[in-house]
């Protein structure tokens, strides 16, 4: 009986251990996004803060166009290919899914898949987990991480952390894309300020 208690007590020190250290990572990962205004370098920051919280091979990143009801892959991180510019449509493969379905998704064998999306042909995965990027219920856009080892399936506890983690990197993206707008705001009245100046001196001429 001794001996089945100390098991039980370092196997949940173990289980607490491990939380403890996901939170740690959590919140670094959460600290380093939310610095980087921005956008194009936050971006890819979040798909690799991602990928290296759940110890992963790799993984892509996309906003969401709600004119053309696309998500347009604009971070893709250690992938046998390149997929920036990748149009997805709503319901297509695995980001396509969770965008439409605004829940997140954990697919343990996706060459098995039936929803997999024919533009990731070229890709070896095994194991696939993605969330959306949500604010307030508004969709921003969505995460999709990876990995290629054969004997590695995503769990229900690295879909849950991606998860906490899309919530603070879907925040980051909308502050970035504010930043930027007052910038280009601000670079406007400049423009304007100085062409008004340029017809004042010509005028007093």
């Amino acid at each position: 009986d001794q001996v089945a208690i100390a098991m039980e007590n370092a196997r949940q020190y173990g289980s607490e251990r491990r939380r403890v250290d996901e939170l740690d990572a959590l919140r670094a990962a959460m600290a380093d996004i939310s610095t980087e205004l921005e956008l194009p370098r936050l971006l890819e920051s979040i798909l690799e803060r991602a990928t290296t919280l759940l110890n992963a091979t790799g993984g892509d990143l996309g906003v969401y166009e709600k004119e053309t009801r696309e998500i347009i892959i604009v971070a893709s991180h250690n992938m046998s290919a390149d997929h920036k510019g990748t149009r997805i449509g709503l319901g297509e493969g695995a980001m396509g899914w969770v965008a439409e379905s605004a829940h997140p998704i954990l697919i343990e064998d996706y060459p098995k898949w039936p929803g997999r999306s024919p533009q990731y042909d070229c890709e070896s995965w095994r194991t696939v987990v993605a969330v959306p990027l949500q604010i307030g219920g508004r969709l921003i856009g969505a995460i999709s991480i990876a990995d290629t080892n054969s004997g590695r399936q995503f769990s229900a506890n690295d879909q849950r952390i991606l998860n906490l983690f899309s919530h603070q990197a879907a925040i980051a993206i909308q502050n970035a894309r504010h930043f930027d707008a007052e910038q280009s705001r601000s670079r406007e009245a400049e423009t304007l300020r100085k062409a008004g100046a340029a017809v004042a001196a010509t005028s007093d001429q």
